[in-house]
């Protein structure tokens, strides 16, 4: 029930979603170490794309009510792409399937790419929000930009982790 694939009905349409994770979710894995001002000189793209959130946020445009319509908007869109983030997810699960016998944690590991996906599907959305017509390059170049950020980070992975890991126990 928790990842419906995608349908007649809106993708965010059943209960306690693991993907798209709500709003009040997503806007605290912003808010810890992933975002910082220092981005807009190492990674512009994401900068950006960040800053899109910030300013929705800022002007009281983003709930979680517009967020789900967005989301719903997006995959009405572009329907091809539900596949592209399953592959993602498919394809984090087999980088680090050795990591969860060194760290003696499946269920992190899981967490963890359940998180990165719908990072990468928020930082989408956002962007098609502010300039409409992504195309595939633009969905490769999010997606890398922000590999770069918080992939290989176990700092930011820890800081988001603690934010992502009550929302999950629900």
């Amino acid at each position: 029930d928790n990842c419906k694939p995608i349908s007649n009905e809106p993708i965010s349409g059943c209960k306690n979603n693991m993907f798209p994770l709500p709003l009040s979710c997503l806007s605290e894995l912003m808010d810890t170490s992933f975002f910082h001002e220092n981005l807009s000189f190492s990674n512009p793209t994401l900068y950006k794309t960040c800053e899109i959130f910030f300013e929705m946020r800022k002007s009281s445009l983003l709930s979680q009510h517009t967020w789900t319509e967005m989301v719903d908007s997006f995959f009405s869109s572009h329907p091809d792409f539900a596949g592209l983030y399953a592959a993602y997810y498919s394809y984090y699960l087999h980088q680090y399937y050795l990591r969860a016998y060194e760290t003696y944690s499946f269920q992190r590991l899981v967490s963890l790419g359940i998180m990165h996906t719908n990072m990468i599907l928020f930082l989408h959305v956002l962007y098609e929000n502010k300039h409409p017509g992504i195309d595939p390059e633009c969905f490769s170049h999010i997606l890398a930009v922000y590999d770069r950020r918080a992939y290989f980070s176990d700092n930011i992975l820890d800081d988001m982790y603690k934010v992502l890991s009550p929302y999950l126990m629900d």
